[in-house]
């Protein structure tokens, strides 16, 4: 069970720093993902999953049933063998990322391109232009590990009771779990109203960790919005409603849940009402 103690921080731009290395270092598990696996129409052959015996993020089984992941309690890459078990390891710390590529194209299963990251937008960091991950703050690497096991956790349960949504997974774009629940049944989900959540480990717009609520199917915005519980509130940048990881700190963990719960309900209103 993740406590207020596990998630608090007393360095936060140490945290930052980790957080866009892990951020980068992931590039890799996707760029496997795209040269050995068919590619989904959603993306979801790139994303990843969080394990929580493992204290990581692994990607999705390759062709011959080994996957790669990346374990926060040492800040080691490694490749998981089709039956479940650790196999060969590489530590991330002083290692570079043209070294991790190197290093994970090697052990890619079967014939097929070579990988290569994707071309889109990432937060800048050295590692990107050579320089070697430092990876050693442990404090950190806890502090990103909890955060994850907290996010899969309470997502997980806001959508238990939701038979259509899938599995709460990590979209390596953006750093970020997410899930979905559709309003209709309808011919086009993709068209249909529909309300995301998710958990962010950071970003630009938030440099600290939160969970989202977005309905999708509003024309436009609502003048008045629904009051949101534990200090969560609807953002100006996108329509949406934020809960900063901070707010935990004083509410508690079970805060987010509250959030979530209250926040999809508020929004599934917004949208069943939008006419």
């Amino acid at each position: 069970m993740i406590s207020v103690d596990d998630l608090q921080y007393s360095d936060r731009d140490c945290l930052i720093g980790t957080r866009l290395q892990v951020h980068w270092a992931l590039q890799a598990i996707s760029a496997a993902a795209d040269a050995r696996l068919e590619h989904a129409e959603d993306d979801s052959h790139s994303n990843l999953g969080y394990d929580h015996a493992l204290h990581g993020l692994a990607g999705r089984q390759l062709p011959d049933g080994s996957a790669f992941a990346l374990r926060f309690t040492d800040a080691v890459f490694m490749r998981i063998q089709s039956d479940g078990s650790p196999g060969e390891l590489l530590p991330l710390d002083e290692c570079s990322l043209e070294d991790l590529l190197s290093w994970v194209n090697q052990r890619l299963p079967g014939s097929g391109p070579d990988i290569r990251l994707r071309d889109y937008d990432m937060p800048s960091h050295p590692v990107a232009d050579g320089s070697s991950f430092e990876l050693s703050n442990a404090e950190a690497l806890s502090r990103i590990d909890a955060w994850c096991a907290l996010g899969h956790a309470c997502l997980t349960r806001a959508l238990s009771e939701r038979p259509d949504a899938g599995p709460i997974r990590l979209w390596p774009h953006h750093l970020d779990f997410g899930g979905i629940v559709l309003l209709n049944a309808g011919d086009n989900p993709a068209m249909d109203p529909s309300i995301g959540l998710g958990l962010s480990l950071g970003d630009a717009t938030y440099s600290q960790p939160y969970f989202y609520v977005n309905p999708y199917g509003l024309e436009s915005r609502p003048d008045t919005l629904p009051l949101l519980p534990v200090d969560g509130f609807w953002t100006e940048e996108w329509m949406g409603a934020v809960l900063l990881g901070e707010s935990l700190f004083i509410y508690g963990v079970e805060a987010a849940s509250a959030f979530l719960e209250e926040t999809i309900r508020a929004s599934r209103a917004l949208l069943v009402n939008r006419d």
